[in-house]
């Protein structure tokens, strides 16, 4: 009986065609180079751009920032292809590189001013590589990717405090998913990363589309929530601008620039325990607002200085915390409900001992709101101007109310 046998398949020479027909253009300046370039296999791009640096044929320094950063961008490791050494090369002879509005672009300004400690998910063997990021959680998923990828060898969390002139480049276009700093770290002291209690407990805010990222110019940390839509994250933003306006300490917070994500400060602070006048003070406007999730763990934290912060507002105005649509009303019946402990348990225990005092006090700062201001505010977070109107009326109900 014959016995069959698997022939191993031949692999096929790289046709590198497109990538030669590309750097002929480049060469003589043909107005076609474009096109060609735009036809080079994804993973020819950094030989493309490794084989214009050293022939010097491109253009300005930002268009081939552009090119480097595209280079870099377009494969999973840079590396295969290009050493290093020369990586580093082509980043040092430009300077600085980023994300400009569409394409990378050098820009000075972006490098950080002070070391920044950052991580790296690798084999030991690979650990002084290029590429860091901001926080040890991120790296620890490259080190799933070794362990579960193709490689299959598994790694380790790597730290390195880098100091400024160090520093290559730094990439965010989608901050919540990746974010990449590329550095030169030869010669420096990289350590195993040991994980620590704070780093257990970093992420304080209850959102899970929420990660920490650093901002590359300062090294403060942000939480970065991604909402189900635009309009979601536009209306935590007016929640917290609009509790700033009503002298309630809120941690500062943006909108990411294409207005996606919802960005606040990390605060070191911890979650309320306990009902205590600085806790309780605000409940009036979080009633206003119809902040129904103001009492729930992790909401409201506590920094050391006793200072109560309203931290996750993505529940206010709008929306509810879990993101359906609220029929927001001018009547403020949260001045029931959120003190009922059949309907919140957690908004009784912490309005528990609410006095007459407190209670003016939040309204005397809601009446003294110009409607100009509000407006404004509401305006420029990008939330509806009805979300304003509504406001007012729910301002004339506190009025009636407490016979202001």
């Amino acid at each position: 009986m014959p016995v069959s046998r698997t022939r191993k398949k031949k692999r096929r020479p790289e046709d590198f065609g497109a990538l030669d027909a590309a750097l002929r253009a480049a060469r003589t300046r043909d107005p076609k180079f474009r096109r060609l370039a735009a036809n080079v296999p994804d993973k020819h791009v950094p030989l493309m751009v490794e084989r214009m640096f050293d022939e010097q044929i491109y253009g300005t320094a930002q268009w081939f920032a552009g090119a480097l950063t595209l280079a870099w961008r377009k494969v999973e490791v840079p590396t295969l292809r290009v050493r290093p050494d020369k990586w580093i090369s082509m980043f040092r002879t430009l300077g600085f590189v980023t994300y400009g509005d569409v394409n990378g672009v050098v820009d000075e300004s972006k490098r950080p001013t002070e070391p920044l400690t950052l991580y790296r998910g690798a084999p030991p063997e690979y650990r002084a590589g290029l590429s860091w990021t901001d926080t040890p959680e991120r790296a620890h998923w490259y080190v799933q990717e070794w362990e579960t990828g193709k490689r299959n060898t598994g790694g380790t969390v790597w730290k390195c405090t880098i100091p400024p002139e160090r520093f290559l480049g730094y990439f965010d276009r989608d901050p919540v998913e990746e974010i990449e700093w590329v550095a030169d770290v030869r010669g420096l002291p990289i350590v195993e990363h040991v994980p620590t209690a704070r780093e257990i407990v970093r992420p304080r805010v209850a959102a899970p589309s929420g990660r920490v990222v650093i901002d590359p110019r300062s090294g403060r940390e942000w939480f970065v929530k991604t909402p189900p839509t635009i309009a979601h994250a536009r209306n935590e933003y007016a929640a917290n601008q609009l509790y700033a306006l009503a002298g309630v300490p809120v941690p500062e917070a943006q909108l990411s620039p294409d207005g996606t994500r919802y960005m606040s400060t990390m605060l070191d602070a911890q979650p309320w325990s306990e009902s205590t006048p600085g806790v309780r003070r605000h409940f009036v406007v979080d009633a206003w607002l119809a902040n129904w999730d103001a009492p729930e763990p992790g909401n409201i934290l506590i920094g050391a200085d006793g200072t109560a912060y309203r931290v996750d507002v993505g529940g206010a105005l709008d929306f509810r915390a879990r993101g359906e649509r609220r029929n927001l009303t001018a009547e403020v019946w949260e001045l029931e409900t959120m003190r009922d402990p059949d309907i919140s348990p957690a908004g009784a225990k912490l309005y528990a001992g609410l006095t007459a005092e407190e209670e003016a006090d939040a309204v005397g700062r809601i009446m003294a709101l110009d409607e100009s201001d509000l407006r404004a505010t509401i305006s420029a977070a990008g939330a509806p101007p009805r979300v304003a109107d509504v406001l007012l009326a729910r301002r004339e109900f506190l009025t009636a109310r407490y016979t202001v």
